[in-house]
């Protein structure tokens, strides 16, 4: 309220000084009209002892003052984005150059990633390769083994086949033996060599050769006796085994 009689009390006084600066100026143009326009008149000057006093002004009136305004929010300024910078122009060597290196760094990284997967198809590969030896190495080892497993069972077998026909053919020479019949004097150790099919029921299929004479007669001629006296001969149950025996050579000789 003081800040706005103090305004009020300016503008009257400036108005005042402004009203008495106009009448001032109005005067002096009134008077010097006037004095150029009349001709030069003689003067009579009277000397006063005391001067008039010129007459006091008037007070101007103040004006009413104004009804108060009531005072008005300033809004906020809003609040405005920064421009954002102007690209400088670049110019068309350097995008050029740029491009070029762009397209340079690319090549790179093709040639990288192809020689990536060369080499990983590589080592893929030879992964393959190392896998697919190591897996022969192994059916090799495996054949080997199963090779070595039936070789071994089959000499167990045939080691144990022969030690079947040894022991039968041992049995057919001792029964053939015992059905020697001879009266001569022999001398001890004398052997005879000879060779019979043996039929699958025990008989021999005749005639009996003699491989290996003795040197005495009467011992081959009674060895061959022996042997037709001992049919049927003792023959294994297995008819494998007894196919074996088929054909034997067999070695009499006297023990006496």
């Amino acid at each position: 309220m003081n800040r706005v009689n103090i305004q009020s009390e300016h503008r009257a006084q400036a108005f005042v000084l402004a009203a008495g600066v106009h009448l001032l100026f109005a005067a002096v143009l009134v008077f010097g009209v006037a004095w150029h326009a009349k001709a030069p008149q003689s003067y009579e000057a009277e000397l006063w002892t005391d001067l008039p006093q010129p007459a006091a002004a008037p007070t101007p009136v103040p004006p009413p003052p104004r009804p108060e305004e009531p005072i008005k929010a300033v809004p906020p300024k809003p609040i405005l984005a920064p421009t954002p910078p102007k690209a400088l122009a670049v110019p068309a060597a350097d995008i050029a150059l740029k491009q070029k290196k762009v397209r340079e760094l690319q090549a790179q990284q093709l040639n990288l990633e192809k020689l990536a997967a060369q080499k990983e198809l590589k080592n893929a590969q030879a992964l393959r390769v190392e896998a697919l030896r190591v897996q022969q190495l192994q059916e090799q080892q495996a054949a080997a083994q199963a090779q070595s497993v039936r070789a071994e069972k089959a000499a167990a077998e045939q080691a144990a086949k022969k030690s079947e026909v040894q022991r039968y053919t041992n049995a057919i020479i001792d029964k053939i033996k015992s059905n020697i019949r001879v009266t001569d004097n022999i001398s001890k150790g004398t052997v005879v060599q000879v060779k019979i099919t043996v039929l699958p029921d025990g008989s021999v299929l005749e005639p009996i050769r003699i491989m290996i004479p003795s040197g005495n007669k009467v011992w081959d001629e009674a060895a061959l006796q022996g042997i037709m006296r001992s049919q049927p001969l003792p023959l294994p149950t297995d008819p494998a085994l007894r196919r074996d025996m088929r054909d034997l050579v067999l070695l009499i000789n006297y023990e006496k």
